[in-house]
């Protein structure tokens, strides 16, 4: 007798593997654009100067991320133990799904005996949020600086500003019409036919979860997650920006900022694995030639980049015993 597999695990498998073919497709695309003699050569180009920016910048982004999630838990974790699951978190969307990140970040922090899975589920919320309206003002600050705008970014950036309208319209009125609102949304969605999509019923619950927070601590909760994103993303786009200097690939700082914003509204869409094999690289030969910059040479050096991103967050496999090592010697000495 046999027994039939339930249709969400086959449709999460085949899901699955859509996404990895599709990072397969892209990134086979990227490397037909790369010049391997530009690859090779890179090696002359580097700079352990902004390497050294690039790796200093990578910590601290781990450091200030972990600050926040310690932050919005309302500190009940030792700050050393909230980094060692922001670490894993990390490596988990890098190596393998983003969704399985956020499930790996919601089940360690649900089973520790301080913090409850709906705790860990509504910082996760707050955490995004912040990182929404962080990414907003960085494109916002880009935008103001990039002249001329490129006519083919003006599409693009419509579409995000009609997105970024709707989150924020949606976010309004799950914190000031809570029940009402949620009941209008969810009878919509009923009508649509789309209450058993997965994601839909995902960003219900998230919603109903915001809805239920105090309405007179929200906002002020909202604008602390947002400045310390604001500060998180400033880091990420020095990042991003030092390691194209690490390879003596000179783009305007601005330019940067628009790209890598445009990466982070990507890299929320759960087709992301791999930490964004494929697709990151596909959409940044697609939104930096836009700016008129070489493709073949930008290829060459986002394989590099790529390499070194996967040797930087695995070397924080490296850090986890010492991680484990300060969490037990600030506990000893009564650090919170």
């Amino acid at each position: 007798m046999t027994t039939a597999r339930p249709k969400g695990n086959v449709n999460a498998k085949l899901w699955f593997f859509f996404k990895i073919l599709l990072a397969v497709v892209l990134f086979a695309y990227v490397l037909s654009k790369t010049d391997y003699v530009q690859l090779l050569a890179l090696k002359e180009r580097f700079s352990w100067g902004w390497f050294g920016v690039s790796f200093i910048t990578f910590l601290l982004m781990v450091a200030t991320k972990t600050y926040q999630h310690y932050f919005f838990i309302g500190r009940k974790l030792n700050y050393f133990r909230t980094l060692h699951i922001v670490v894993v978190q990390n490596l988990l969307m890098n190596f393998v799904a983003t969704l399985a990140g956020i499930a790996s970040y919601l089940t360690m922090l649900g089973v520790e005996k301080d913090v409850r899975l709906g705790k860990a589920t509504e910082t996760f919320i707050l955490v995004k949020i912040g990182d929404v309206v962080a990414v907003a003002m960085y494109l916002l600050l880009s935008v103001f600086f990039i002249r001329p705008i490129p006519d083919g970014a003006v599409p693009i950036m419509v579409f995000v500003m009609i997105f970024l309208l709707f989150f924020g319209l949606v976010l309004f009125a799950a914190i000031f019409f809570r029940d009402k609102f949620l009941v209008v949304l969810t009878s919509f969605i009923k009508y649509l036919k789309l209450k058993d999509v997965s994601i839909i019923k995902k960003a219900i619950g998230y919603l109903e979860k915001i809805s239920a927070y105090p309405r007179k601590n929200i906002l002020r909760t909202i604008i602390q997650a947002s400045l310390i994103s604001f500060a998180y993303m400033g880091l990420t786009m020095l990042w991003g920006y030092a390691r194209f200097q690490s390879f003596s690939m000179h783009l305007d700082f601005f330019v940067v900022v628009f790209v890598f914003s445009m990466l982070q509204f990507a890299s929320w869409i759960p087709i992301y694995v791999f930490g964004g094999l494929g697709l990151s690289e596909g959409m940044s030969i697609y939104l930096f030639s836009l700016f008129s910059v070489n493709g073949t040479e930008l290829a060459a050096v986002l394989i590099a980049i790529r390499v070194l991103a996967y040797l930087l967050n695995a070397s924080l496999i490296l850090y986890i015993p010492l991680i484990n090592h300060l969490e037990k010697s600030s506990i000893s000495k009564g650090v919170a």
